[in-house]
């Protein structure tokens, strides 16, 4: 076998293997109300559980989210301390 012919046949593996891989993650942006909660405020920490979201802010808020960025519940302790961590 030629030379040109072995580099053309590695070449040719490595073509194949590369349009075999399948992405290792696939996601997707979450909106909707989101977007509100980011442009008025910004998010210190995020939770999540099965059946929503809960995003805490710098302004102290906890908004209760379900997966699709829909707003389920909002709350604004006194205070307005930065959340950095609660549990579900």
């Amino acid at each position: 076998m030629a030379e040109s012919e072995y580099v053309q046949e590695i070449e040719d593996e490595e073509e194949s293997d590369y349009a075999e891989a399948e992405p290792v993650l696939a996601y997707s942006r979450i909106k909707n109300d989101v977007l509100g909660i980011i442009e008025s405020d910004s998010v210190s920490c995020i939770k999540a559980d099965r059946k929503f979201l809960i995003v805490g802010t710098h302004w102290g808020r906890v908004h209760v989210l379900d997966h699709d960025g829909n707003k389920v519940l909002t709350k604004e302790p006194s205070g307005g301390v930065p959340l950095q961590n609660y549990s579900i």
